[in-house]
């Protein structure tokens, strides 16, 4: 991920870059955590096996 934060975002400083792969980073892991405790498919009611 962090390769490609850096492909992408190639023309801003380091700490930017840095700063958007950890953004990314936190996002992925807090959908991945919703959907492993079940959370997510409570919010929106469909079974926890389908989400």
């Amino acid at each position: 991920m962090v390769e490609g934060v850096g492909a992408a975002f190639a023309n801003q400083p380091a700490g930017v870059r840095q700063a958007i792969a950890v953004a990314c980073w936190a996002m992925v892991h807090g959908l991945a955590t919703l959907m492993l405790e079940g959370s997510l498919a409570r919010k929106l009611k469909i079974p926890r096996g389908r989400q």
